[in-house]
């Protein structure tokens, strides 16, 4: 009933017909077939898609969908164009139009849109590096300005999809012409020949354009004729996506163009302008500008024979000055496909017609120049067009990154430049970029325009076609960038990644002779596996012990400074450790008055430590942390953020500035004394630690010979007995461990093996890992190198080089969301258990994409002990292999060894010596292997180690909600990251978990954000909330 996805007709089709697609309904025709004005109207409107409707909305359409991040002002411009072009085309050629909020469903965006960022975040810069507003007072918060104005990183994408296939990408500015030519051209022609009306002829017609031109031929007596002559020119050996079949021996290289014949003669004089000669179509015409009104009129198109019209289509059309605006620069300049990777650009800046230069010196001469560029390019031939890439741009928006900025000759009054930019290999990653732009680099010696016109001589000077295609034509002999410029940038790409994968190696060899030498003396292993020489000494230094507890000391009598800056150091040395031992000092409070009299040592130790610390003004920003749940909770966060930020990351500041208040408070002598209190305090640390061991060995019948482990099974529940409450209350909020049972993640049907894995995640590069005993790093894990995911996937279980070496933590959603099938993404489901994610509700903070991730290692391949960060709860689901964890409850820090201000702990959790370190035998350990199919869960800030018994798949997620969001928002502020503290800066931030969740699809896992926010302002709109209680644990 579409005319737009008709089947294709092919030369044997028993209809008669021979055009790869049949447009030749007319506009009534069509429209009636398509259920009426009112229907095709409504196709004009955007309709709201997510992941859970998005494959039913697109199965057996062509649609135009609308990615975008923020409603703005400019979005809404954007949509209009887009509801306008349908008028352009016809009827039927595209038949919906989507829009997809990329916030609420953010897979898609990963899916088919990577590159749009939220607006006014991506472009914002340090505090340190901001601009202040005029009149902005130093300590007003509000007063920087946040980068540029104007975000140049994508906020949003226009995609046309055949169904579920993504078959165009629109990279132009966002006005209804170029969307209807793109639209029309993408979905129905991309090179194949169409069999047209009158009515969508004429619809073409609109939308011709320079870069999407319409090439239209009379097929007269001989339809078979016309239409090989057509597939003989346009045919390729690969046909566009969606494209059933191909047509070999392509002619031109644009892929744009859009083909079609008339049948029909008369018809065919009524729309071209002339009847094509007796015995079948010879000649066809080339529209590269909108006509409004048929039939044509000679000078309205080229007129070029059939046999030549591939090498006529490249001439006239095949190199188009691509516009730079809003919608396109990211990937103009920014994209991981940007134009300026692989070739040079040629850039004419010009004065926008709207700013304030371009009023001044007219659209005239706007036009002019962009006349003279175009005449350059067509003074070159075709394939020395096709060696660089041709822009326009406005002068005042891009002249400080494509050309030099205001300065040198008039000041800012330049408003014509032609620039030549080389290929480079420069970094133009986001970062890089947007960096870039606030810079003033000179390119002096790029500009190429015969003159540089001011705006003071723009109404008699012009820029030289002739002399402009003659330097460009030199430039390009220079730059030596040959037709392979893609091949060519790919090959130095892979002859980059070799040169590091030696580094790699060389980096590998010496730590496996490294990790030889420490062989012989375990008790001294050096932390990063090489000792250093210091210049001028003839012995190297003796390598630091990771087990042994040293610390930074600060007093030096032989060194000096300014009593003030000494004394910041020491400030702020002791905040860290009265932060670092509040652990303790928690364990402490948590023994009950008979333990505390059997551990006397570690209460006495932490009230001396304590006592150090104040006495060197430390302390920690850490001591009510269940207070900023409250605050965040309450949506009071921004009221008291300032006052928190003050006080921990200017605390040493004020400190400083209130201790100079005081007469003789900052001497030269008092830092001193201070200075030798910091210093004392970690050996007060490393003297508890023994004086603990010495009274748990005192206390133990049989002395040290009578300490055990004393060893705990991991309960293991089954997902049908397992309620959320339970789960919530008995393991989450308690932070117990548990392993789950009879959980179906995986759709059974398509198991997620090694081999589908390499399938769908194709040879994208992976970071590889292997563990070390001679690193201090979080896990024991180093890099080990990189390879391609499926030579890896496809060869661990039988390269022996590859044994050792371990994928960890590695992003499916971000690299290889392919896995989770097509939307709705029903190929893996999230239990209920962890549907709650806080991740997935408020606005970015860059985790929501991080998970699932995958875990791929051989037998024997492990990691160390250690704490996964962020305080944020973890899940692994085991699909192949056997694991075996160990577990300590995340009050046993000190017992376990774990050394302040590092992720290490001094002991190996999988060869355990109580003689050794004998606190062990005071921390009761969890143990449990896992089997396939079971889940184990680790509580925030718990401990724990694995070990593979097998050749293992897994699965893992970090998340946090409201069983852990206190513990998650205190380490925030200990690490002092403001900006993600902020995403809980608003009223309506969801909180909350409900007991009726369900297991959730992976697709409505991800687009779930919108029912969270409903169900929190029905809270926050309720009595309890009114009476002042906070959002609790659960909403219902």
């Amino acid at each position: 009933l579409i005319a737009s996805v008709l089947p294709r007709r092919s030369a044997e089709s028993s209809d008669g017909g021979v055009a790869d697609h049949d447009l030749s309904l007319s506009d009534d025709s069509s429209i009636a077939a398509l259920g009426g004005p009112a229907a095709v109207a409504a196709m004009s409107s955007p309709v709201m898609l997510n992941t859970a409707n998005f494959a039913d909305a697109l199965k057996g359409r062509v649609a135009v969908v609308l990615f975008r991040s923020v409603a703005t002002k400019r979005i809404r411009e954007v949509r209009d164009a887009i509801s306008q072009s349908f008028e352009l085309m016809p009827p039927g050629a595209v038949t919906l139009f989507g829009e997809v909020d990329v916030k609420s469903d953010s897979l898609l965006r990963i899916r088919y849109s990577p590159g749009i960022e939220y607006a006014g975040r991506g472009d914002s810069r340090k505090k340190g590096e901001r601009k202040k507003r005029p009149g902005a007072d130093d300590d007003d918060e509000d007063g920087y300005e946040f980068g540029r104005k104007r975000m140049l990183l994508r906020q949003m994408q226009i995609t046309l999809f055949r169904g579920l296939t993504p078959v165009g990408v629109f990279r132009d500015p966002a006005t209804p012409l170029n969307i209807a030519a793109f639209a029309s051209s993408a979905s129905l022609a991309r090179g194949h020949v169409a069999r047209l009306s009158r009515d969508s002829a004429s619809r073409w017609l609109l939308s011709a354009t320079p870069s999407r031109p319409v090439v239209l031929a009379c097929a007269n007596r001989d339809e078979d004729a016309t239409v090989a002559s057509l597939d003989a020119a346009f045919g390729d050996e690969k046909s566009a996506p969606g494209d059933e079949k191909s047509a070999p021996g392509a002619v031109v290289r644009s892929r744009r163009a859009r083909v079609g014949y008339l049948s029909d003669e008369k018809e065919c004089a009524s729309v071209v302008g002339w009847r094509g000669p007796p015995g079948g179509g010879r000649e066809a015409r080339v529209f590269t500008a909108p006509l409004e009104t048929t039939p044509a009129k000679e000078g309205d198109a080229a007129v070029v024979p059939l046999s030549l019209l591939g090498e006529a289509v490249d001439d006239v059309a095949g190199v188009e000055a691509v516009r730079v605006s809003w919608e396109n620069e990211y990937d103009s300049f920014v994209g991981a496909e940007a134009p300026m990777r692989f070739k040079p650009l040629v850039v004419l800046l010009r004065p926008g017609p709207s700013s304030s230069l371009g009023e001044k010196v007219g659209g005239d001469a706007i036009r002019a120049s962009e006349d003279a560029l175009r005449a350059a390019m067509r003074l070159l031939p075709p394939a020395r067009r096709r060696m660089a890439h041709w822009f326009i741009a406005d002068i005042d928006a891009y002249r400080g990154y494509l050309w030099k900025p205001c300065g040198g000759r008039g000041g800012c009054g330049e408003a014509f430049v032609v620039a030549y930019i080389h290929p480079s290999e420069e970094d133009r990653s986001e970062g890089r970029y947007l960096e870039a732009l606030d810079t003033e680099q000179d390119r002096d010696g790029e500009t190429i325009a015969a003159n540089v016109v001011d705006a003071s001589d723009a109404a008699t000077a012009s820029l030289d076609p002739a002399e402009l295609a003659r330097k460009v034509n030199l430039l390009i002999d220079t730059s030596a960038v040959m037709m392979g410029g893609v091949e060519r940038a790919a090959a130095r790409a892979d002859e980059l990644e070799a040169r590091l994968e030696v580094f790699e190696q060389d980096g590998r060899r010496n730590q496996d002779h490294d990790a030889e030498e420490d062989e012989e003396d375990e008790d001294e292993e050096d932390e990063g596996g090489e000792k250093e020489e210091k210049e001028g000494e003839k012995e190297a230094e003796k390598p630091a012990d990771p087990d042994e507890f040293d610390f930074p000391t600060l007093y030096n009598e032989s060194k000096r400074g300014m009593a003030t800056t000494r004394m910041h150091a020491v400030v702020d040395h002791c905040n860290h450790w009265a932060d670092a031992v509040k652990n303790v000092q928690e364990y402490v409070n948590s023994l009950s008055p008979e333990e505390r009299e059997k551990r006397s040592a570690i209460v006495n130790g932490v009230a001396e430590i304590d006592a150090m610390i104040r006495s060197c003004h430390g302390e920690s920003i850490l001591d009510h942390p269940k207070d900023l749940e409250a605050l965040a909770q309450a949506g009071k966060w921004r009221r008291f953020k300032k006052e928190i930020e003050d006080l921990y990351s200017r605390r040493v500041r004020a400190k400083v500035a209130e201790l100079s208040s005081a007469p003789g408070a900052i001497t030269q002598q008092t830092v001193s004394e201070l200075e030798k209190i910091q210093d004392s305090i970690g050996k007060a640390f490393a003297a508890m630690i023994k004086n603990a061991e010495a009274e748990l060995i005192a206390r133990t019948p049989g002395g040290s010979d009578g300490l055990r482990l004393t060893t705990t099974p991991v309960p293991v529940k089954h997902a049908d007995d397992l309620t959320l409450e339970e789960f919530v209350e008995e393991h989450a909020i308690p932070g117990k461990p548990v392993v789950i049972r009879g959980l179906k993640m995986i759709n059974p049907d398509k198991p997620w093996t090694l081999e589908r894995i390499a399938d769908a995640c194709g040879d994208v590069k992976v970071r590889l890992n292997t563990k070390s005993a001679t690193t201090t790093n979080w896990g024991g894990l180093v890099d080990a190198g990189r390879m391609p995911l499926n030579e890896f996937a496809r060869n661990v279980e039988t390269d022996p080089a590859l044994r050792t070496w371990y994928l960890h933590d590695w992003s499916l959603n971000r690299y290889c969301p392919a896995i989770f099938g097509p939307p709705p993404y029903t190929e893996f489901t999230m239990p209920k258990y962890f549907a709650g994610d806080y991740f997935q509700r408020v606005p970015w903070i860059g985790y929501e994409q991080t998970w699932p991730s995958l875990f791929i290692g051989a037998n024997a391949t492990s990691s160390a002990l250690h704490v996964d960060s962020g305080a944020t709860n973890f899940w692994m689901y085991l699909m192949t292999g056997k694991k075996l964890w160990r577990f300590w409850d995340r009050e046993q820090l000190f017992n376990l060894y774990h050394k302040p201000f590092t992720a290490h702990f001094r002991f190996r959790s999988f060869d355990i010596d109580l003689s050794r370190n004998p606190l062990l035998a005071d921390a009761p350990m969890y143990e449990v292997v896992q089997e396939p199919g079971d889940l184990v869960f680790v509580p925030a800030n718990s401990p724990h180690a694995v070990h593979n018994l097998d050749d293992i798949t897994a699965l893992s997620m970090n998340y946090v909600d409201s069983t852990n969001l206190w513990l998650y928002l205190a380490d925030l502020v200990k690490d002092d990251s403001w900006e993600e503290i902020e995403m809980f800066d608003v009223d309506t931030a969801p909180f909350g978990l409900v007991k009726s969740q369900k297991d959730l699809s992976f697709g409505e896992f991800k687009s779930q954000r919108v029912t969270w926010e409903r169900r929190n302002a029905e809270y926050r709109a309720g009595e309890r909330f009114a009476k002042g209680e906070r959002v609790p644990v659960w909403l219902d």
